[in-house]
């Protein structure tokens, strides 16, 4: 029996939370529930993070096998990909009690003071899209590849949709009082 490796593991990890945040959002999308709770989408976003965050950094000595071609990038079937991914955003976004949220783009840029307008559609189907893609390059790289890709994607873009739904929503639930009790456990 082949050991696994904290690799393997890691990437066992994060290919699940990807798994089961893309087969929420298809699910939430064709459901005829009105509403979203809240609470379980701000649990999957954590557990999408804290997986992301696990995978562990790898130094590459070329240019990784699941580096997408300009080709790729700009086709016409990727746009399509796009416009049905921001209907299918768009439907689950309408299920949530809050939409439009402002957040500091760089927290780490302390001159800039200045907010900017962000919407769950966006960041949800972003987050969507990327993790589909990703979840496609598993199936081709190899791993130290397909992992390296990931942390990639996730630091430089859908991380931070990631992050900045997650604050919006500790907002709502802490400053509403939601986070209190829905019907919770009751002693």
């Amino acid at each position: 029996m082949k050991a696994t490796t904290a690799l393997e593991t890691s990437a066992r990890a994060f290919t699940a939370a990807a798994a089961a945040y893309v087969q929420w959002m298809e699910r939430v999308a064709t459901e005829d529930a009105p509403k979203i709770n809240l609470r379980e989408l701000h649990r999957r976003l954590g557990t999408l993070q804290a997986a992301a965050a696990g995978l562990p950094p790898i130094k590459l000595n070329g240019e990784p096998e699941a580096a997408p071609s300009a080709e790729e990038t700009r086709s016409s079937e990727n746009l399509e990909e796009a416009r049905s991914v921001r209907s299918l955003a768009a439907t689950v976004a309408s299920k949530l009690p809050l939409d439009a949220y402002s957040v500091v783009f760089d927290a780490l840029d302390v001159a800039d003071r200045g907010s900017i307008m962000k919407s769950f559609d966006d960041d949800l189907g972003d987050i969507y899209l990327e993790l589909k893609r990703v979840l496609a390059v598993g199936q081709t790289a190899t791993l130290v590849d397909a992992v390296w890709r990931w942390r990639f994607d996730y630091y430089t873009h859908w991380g931070r949709h990631l992050v900045h739904a997650q604050s919006a929503i500790y907002s709502y639930l802490a400053d509403s009082g939601h986070f209190f009790f829905d019907g919770g456990i009751v002693r």
